[in-house]
């Protein structure tokens, strides 16, 4: 079975987005707790989810964070993403591995984007002959790759 990387490896964090990213994670591992305990249906998600907010308090959460939680778990988007979380976890093992190493991937080159480009990658282009001047990590490696493979135009 080939996987679908636009539907799994896509923006499906709309609702994450709501929250601190460093809360991202243990609100979205709320939601597959949910599931791996035997929630089906994006209802019966939410609901665990909810519940599990109310009973943990301030536990892990900021109470800011837990606020927006129970402000928006009865929303389109939790729902949505409850979904999402189903369908991904009703996938096989090795599905799921390759688009966690997907994720992964991107993850790393959206962070390299955000990067400048270190001295030793500059000197390394121009030593490849390169005379532009990545404005990132992710571009230098970029041209690194192309003009170590000669897929250049000098």
């Amino acid at each position: 079975m080939l996987i679908d990387q636009e539907r799994w490896c896509g923006d499906m964090s709309k609702f994450l987005e709501l929250f601190e990213p460093i809360r991202r994670g243990l609100i979205g591992n709320q939601f597959y707790m949910a599931v791996r305990v035997g929630a089906k249906v994006p209802e019966t998600v939410v609901a665990f989810v909810k519940d599990d907010a109310y009973n943990r308090g301030g536990y892990e959460n900021t109470e800011q964070q837990q606020d927006i939680l129970l402000d928006v778990i009865d929303s389109a988007d939790a729902l949505e993403f409850a979904q999402y979380v189903i369908e991904r976890e009703a996938l096989p093992y090795e599905e799921k591995a390759k688009l966690k190493e997907v994720e992964q991937e991107q993850y790393r080159k959206d962070w390299m984007a955000k990067q400048p480009p270190t001295k030793k990658q500059i000197s390394y282009l121009e030593a490849l002959g390169c005379h532009i001047i990545p404005a990132s990590k992710q571009e230098a490696s970029e041209l690194i790759e192309r003009y170590k493979s000669g897929n250049v135009q000098r």
